[in-house]
């Protein structure tokens, strides 16, 4: 048995209606497109991420290098008030360095990875002291 042409453009406009007039269609490319903006806000935070990152590691350089010079100062002149200076350095290198590791730790959440172990950590130690020479 044959069937008549308008019966199956009947068939096609009832499947064409079907995915298109019950929103079918465009409920999944709403879907499609929320996937999309996802990842694209996740795009953007882990670069706003990566900056802000960069931003603190480039100041824990600078401070350490202002602390080491401050240390070094103090080495050939001591005074309270480099002392004071050296102390302050010291407690705002702990807080970059909280900030650097918080930022990292979010990172890689959001990357879906564990957080690299980056050292930030540049003080040189304090030469030794109270050294004695045994001879024996």
């Amino acid at each position: 048995m044959r069937e008549s042409p308008v019966s199956a453009w009947t068939i096609v406009t009832f499947l064409i209606g079907t995915l298109v007039g019950t929103g079918g269609l465009w409920e999944w490319k709403k879907i499609e497109l929320e996937s999309q903006n996802q990842e694209i806000e996740r795009a953007v935070k882990t670069t706003d991420l990566r900056e802000k990152e960069n931003d603190q590691y480039a100041k824990i350089l600078d401070l350490t290098n202002e602390y080491i010079n401050a240390v070094n100062q103090y080495s050939k002149a001591p005074n309270p008030q480099l002392n004071n200076k050296i102390l302050q350095l010291k407690s705002q290198l702990d807080v970059m360095k909280d900030n650097f590791t918080t930022l990292e730790n979010k990172l890689g959440l959001l990357e879906g990875r564990q957080p690299r172990n980056i050292p930030i950590d540049f003080i040189p130690p304090a030469p030794p002291t109270g050294l004695t020479v045994e001879v024996h």
